[in-house]
């Protein structure tokens, strides 16, 4: 017999969270849960478990849209997608006539390789839009974002906030944050000084978006989430590695670079600015929905109001969201934020990474010949994608849960008497939680023979770095929707 959609996932869900599980045994599950009149092939699990990345990623209303043959401007159905959750949310009015006027501009700002037709879209076309991306404008206006689904929380409601919060146990209480991280910046900073329109070139410093998640005493961290430049499928090849002087890229070489991400626990996107959109951002949430569900459980998840935080239709079944006013601008002050990882949990990933960054380069250094003598060239600095993810899979798990606990404890979001225990555990909870970590790194960086030394503040706090806007522009919106 044939099986549903909802019953595939159901399948792949259950492989999943049960890894022992065989084919067999999972047909045999099968059997039992839809009462077939036989249990299904493994064949048939085999198929539908190949699958499984693309099955668990669809949303309820797209169930019903699977199809052969694939819709018409694609890129432009992304941008107009984005456009409006964007416009939702900012209080400007979305009628089917501004869509018309905004879809067809939208058309002639693509690139020509993208576009179909002849930018003229007319009513029917919009209707058809909005029922496939499930987005109903009559129930969408800014008075619904004043609803407590949609409620911002500013600092002076923290003590309000904190009763919101006294109904979860702190293992479900979560965050999700996310930052730009310059995984191959130059270690001499006269790389970084001297050129100035190095700087501004597409590929001079490559940087990928990174989100993470995590609960309040540090025992769970969802799967993170990369944004880079290309396609997965690019970034196995010769320019994405690091010319064999890497583990990672070399035990990498040939292999399906989806296969290393979903081994490694990644999941990895790509759009030419290599930013999170809000598509993104809820696909990744309704897989981690379906996860929960499975296991009944419920969560609440803190964010802030960041542009790719800007979804619309939130349709999960266990997990609450609650956005925070992030201050306004991408430099507010850690306090006037809500979310513990402005209180040191990013700080501390990007010390682990560079510490990872500095051994490399110092060991490459010793292994390359006249090492004493000179300092690193910039292609030398040079290093893959996939030396980048190891090295991020590494820093994120290698945070200790005091120091999580700490920067949880620092921005008082959660109930005191929720911390009393966990923190009775953890009596030494420091004020600098990353001290030992970044004398470390000062340690290394006096290793590592460079003609232009990096001062630790600056390493750190690079502008490039600084995370995405509040506010994204048309063209902005347009570049998050292209993938290269």
């Amino acid at each position: 017999m044939g099986y549903t959609i909802k019953q595939k996932i159901d399948i792949c869900l259950m492989s999943e969270s049960n890894p022992e599980m065989t084919q067999a045994d999972l047909a045999l599950w099968t059997h039992r849960k839809y009462g077939t009149s036989k249990p299904p092939s493994q064949t048939t699990i085999s198929r539908i478990l190949s699958s499984k990345t693309q099955l668990i990623s669809l949303k309820k209303h797209e169930f019903a849209l699977i199809r052969r043959r694939k819709p018409s401007n694609l890129v432009l159905r992304n941008v107009l997608q984005e456009w409006i959750s964007q416009s939702i949310w900012d209080g400007i009015p979305v009628s089917i006539p501004i869509m018309q006027h905004a879809a067809h501009d939208f058309w002639y700002r693509l690139p020509s390789d993208l576009r179909q037709g002849t930018g003229e879209f007319n009513s029917k076309w919009c209707h058809q839009f909005l029922h496939k991306v499930n987005i109903k404008l009559n129930s969408l206006d800014h008075h619904a974002l004043t609803t407590s689904q949609h409620k911002i929380w500013t600092f002076e409601e923290r003590v309000a906030l904190q009763g919101e919060l006294s109904q979860y146990n702190v293992k479900d209480i979560f965050s999700i944050d996310e930052i730009q991280l310059c995984y191959n910046l130059p270690l001499d900073n006269v790389y970084y000084n001297e050129y100035p329109n190095f700087l501004q070139k597409k590929s001079a410093i490559p940087h990928v978006t990174v989100m993470f998640g995590i609960n309040v005493d540090g025992s769970e961290r969802l799967e993170p989430l990369i944004v880079g430049n290309y396609e997965y499928e690019r970034s196995g090849g010769t320019g994405y590695t690091s010319a064999g002087q890497s583990s990672a890229g070399q035990s990498s070489a040939g292999q399906s670079s989806a296969k290393y991400f979903e081994r490694n626990g990644i999941t990895y996107k790509s759009n030419r600015k290599a930013w999170l959109t809000s598509t993104m951002f809820y696909d990744y949430l309704s897989i981690l929905d379906k996860r929960l569900a499975m296991t009944n459980r419920e969560i609440v998840i803190l964010i802030d109001d960041c542009s790719a935080h800007k979804i619309i239709n939130v349709n999960l079944m266990k997990i609450k969201l609650i956005v925070t006013n992030s201050g306004g601008d991408s430099n507010s002050t850690p306090a006037k934020s809500f979310l513990p990882f402005n209180w040191g949990i990013i700080e501390e990933f990007k010390i682990l990474y560079r510490l990872q960054q500095y051994l490399h380069m110092i060991n490459v250094q010793r292994n390359s010949e006249h090492h004493q003598l000179l300092p690193l060239t910039a292609q030398q600095y040079r290093i893959g994608l996939l030396d980048c993810v190891a090295w991020i899979k590494r820093a994120w798990d290698s945070i200790p849960q005091a120091t999580v606990l700490a920067c949880w404890t620092y921005s008082h979001v959660v109930p005191p008497n929720h911390l009393t225990d966990l923190v009775r555990e953890h009596p030494a909870l420091s004020r600098d939680p990353h001290r030992k970590s970044l004398e470390k790194l000062r340690v290394l960086i006096g290793q590592l023979r460079v003609n232009e030394v990096w001062d630790v503040q600056a390493l750190l706090n690079l502008a490039k770095e600084r995370k995405n806007k509040i506010y994204i522009s048309n063209q902005e919106i347009i570049d998050v929707c292209i993938v290269d």
